[in-house]
């Protein structure tokens, strides 16, 4: 009796949603995706049969259990062109799965894998060094590794997503838990926030690290910052959803299908960059060390001063749950918009802005030969001044063929596919090395 009611919640939230349009229809696919994806065989088969017996079209491509891809999995060998260079995957399907993660010469050959058997079992392999180190991750440690997998050092912190090494430190969005109200700090008590009543949380953190020892500098809390500003202090909470509100421990409402409210998530920090010698010119008042923060929930880039922590500069609403910013040699800040497009060719998009400028330059979008759309994670790199994105649940990795800074007119290349047998791993990291960024001694290792 539970698994028939599941099934027509199900169905009749995705009739109400798609009918009068409460919430955004992929992101509520992605939810069902994810809430599936959770299950073990015999629930997710029967809840998918159930699912699909409820279906007006079973066949139609809208209903997918993943989300569309570009390659399919019988044209997957056709992906098998040397990259001329390194590919660092990180796979992230599994909680622990060790054939997750790989150094890649092309969509098919690892050169390069670790072993975990005397070591944290990573969620995230996040970031690979000249001599064959790894910075790996779980939802309890973060840790060092040399290339044949010895622990180096290990540190009980939760981080999450991506950040930043810069200057022997690392700049990781960490995360801790509190109780609302009487833990938020008097600016917030002040605002609109100050009326959630909710236990555990989610309490955003910038964590600075030692790369060589794995000590913990300094850790700083995100909210307090923003709450002092006068402007994105009144966004806080805000949302024109119909099942975003201000949240009690009591919440009728509260379902995984819904996603975590407001008070619950305030800003959902995602990722740090830190400001560069280079790119402290494109801004009228960086400096090198700065810290560029992605504020998730309320859809903003926030640029903070890393001594006096004030704001110096935000970009906001123009995208929705972004990810990834960067900034290219030409001052272009590149954000993949998970959510900013419409839904035709899916909803995630390039966003570009011109930081001398001040403006918004055409993006990168799906059509009707390139469907795009993670509505979850999603990552840029900007190697060899040209434009990688991974887009992490289609399980794709594509490179933008750019005549100039006009992303309408850039073609996407297909580099990497993890989508075999019709179901995709999602992607966490898929970054690209130059093959001299690596010692000879690491070369050695690889080509043995």
């Amino acid at each position: 009796m539970n698994k028939i009611s599941i099934i027509l919640l199900i169905y009749l939230l995705g009739f109400l949603t798609f009918k009068f349009d409460f919430v955004s229809k992929n992101w509520l696919n992605s939810s069902i995706n994810l809430f599936i994806e959770e299950l073990s065989d015999k629930p997710k088969n029967f809840l998918l049969n159930g699912l699909r017996s409820l279906s007006e079209d079973k066949n139609s491509e809208e209903f997918q259990y993943f989300l569309k891809k570009n390659v399919k999995p019988e044209k997957k060998n056709s992906l098998n062109k040397d990259f001329n260079s390194f590919m660092l995957l990180s796979l992230s399907k599994n909680n622990f799965n060790e054939s997750n993660f790989g150094l890649y010469s092309s969509p098919t050959k690892k050169v390069h894998s670790w072993n975990f058997e005397n070591t944290i079992k990573p969620t995230v392999l996040l970031n690979i060094f000249e001599d064959g180190k790894a910075l790996i991750y779980n939802d309890e440690y973060i840790s060092l590794i040399s290339s044949d997998s010895k622990e180096i050092w290990k540190t009980k912190k939760i981080v999450h997503h991506w950040g930043s090494i810069f200057q022997n430190k690392i700049y990781m969005p960490g995360r801790k838990y509190a109780n609302y109200p009487e833990d938020l700090d008097e600016n917030s008590k002040k605002i609109k926030i100050g009326k959630c009543k909710v236990d555990n949380a989610l309490v955003d953190t910038i964590v600075i690290m030692d790369v060589l020892t794995g000590k913990i500098l300094d850790e700083i809390e995100v909210l307090p910052i923003i709450s002092s500003h006068p402007y994105l202090s009144k966004k806080l909470g805000y949302s024109k959803k119909i099942f975003s509100r201000l949240k009690t421990n009591n919440d009728l409402f509260e379902s995984i299908f819904l996603g975590p409210s407001y008070c619950d998530d305030l800003l959902h920090l995602n990722d740090i960059k830190i400001i560069t010698s280079e790119d402290k010119k494109f801004f009228d008042n960086a400096n090198e060390g700065d810290y560029l923060l992605s504020l998730h929930t309320i859809n903003a880039l926030v640029l903070i001063d890393n001594k006096s922590l004030q704001i110096k500069w935000y970009l906001r609403d123009e995208f929705r749950r972004q990810h990834s910013p960067n900034i290219s040699k030409n001052g272009m800040l590149l954000i993949f918009d998970n959510e900013g497009s419409d839904e035709k060719f899916g909803e995630s998009r390039i966003v570009q802005f011109d930081l001398k400028k001040n403006k918004f330059n055409p993006d990168f979008d799906g059509n009707e030969n390139f469907f795009f759309e993670s509505d979850i994670r999603g990552r840029i790199q900007i190697f060899n001044d040209q434009i990688y994105v991974t887009s992490s649940q289609q399980g794709e990795v594509f490179k933008l063929n750019c005549v100039n800074e006009n992303l309408k007119r850039c073609e996407p290349q297909i580099l990497f596919s993890s989508n075999t047998e019709g179901k995709s791993n999602s992607i966490f990291v898929a970054d690209f090395y130059n093959k001299d960024f690596f010692t000879k001694d690491f070369l050695t290792k690889i080509n043995e």
